[in-house]
């Protein structure tokens, strides 16, 4: 009833709101998804926490839970509110081509009631990539490794195939200090 119902000046919840990624591999084009194959969603909170959910979707009668990133892992702790679309794409990982997910490091909520640029942000200055098939943390670029990625990066990252090779080349994101970055 409280979201049916809407009431001004009530309290919002907020749960998984996140834009969704979707991603299938229909190996054999023949748009079924036949043994072997698999369809799969990813959905960030944005407003509701700091996490994102695989789900596997294959069987649409019984979809799965396949993994999950959270904040309190200590690969993910820099990872704020999770606002951005994770970008399903590929790169050379160790030599090895693999499918990626890429999203940017969230929204820092103490923005909520900022009105100056005054200092850090306490989470969300990073991007991660990550195993698409399984979660695992691949890489973190962040504040300490960079001068000046002091703010919260909550939009959705540009991911550019420069050479057309199927490989991630070039990262662009925005930042809340109003920064561009390009990796």
């Amino acid at each position: 009833p409280l979201y049916f119902e809407n009431e001004a000046g009530a309290e919002r919840r907020y749960g998984l709101d996140g834009p969704i990624t979707a991603w299938v591999d229909d190996t054999n084009d023949n748009l079924v998804i036949d043994p072997g194959e698999s369809a799969t969603l990813v959905v960030g909170m944005r407003r509701g926490g700091r996490r994102y959910y695989a789900f596997d979707v294959s069987d649409p009668d019984n979809p799965a839970v396949k993994w999950t990133i959270d904040a309190a892992h200590p690969d993910f702790s820099a990872l704020g509110q999770s606002w951005s679309r994770p970008i399903h794409t590929r790169i050379l990982v160790s030599g090895t081509p693999t499918e990626v997910l890429m999203f940017a490091g969230g929204y820092d909520p103490r923005h909520d009631e900022l009105d100056t640029r005054d200092q850090n942000d306490t989470m969300g200055q990073a991007i991660f990539i990550v195993n698409a098939a399984t979660g695992a943390h691949i890489e973190t670029l962040e504040d300490s490794s960079f001068l000046r990625m002091d703010y919260a990066m909550p939009a959705d990252l540009n991911v550019i195939d420069v050479d057309l090779d199927g490989m991630a080349d070039l990262i662009f994101a925005g930042d809340l200090g109003g920064q561009l970055w390009r990796f």
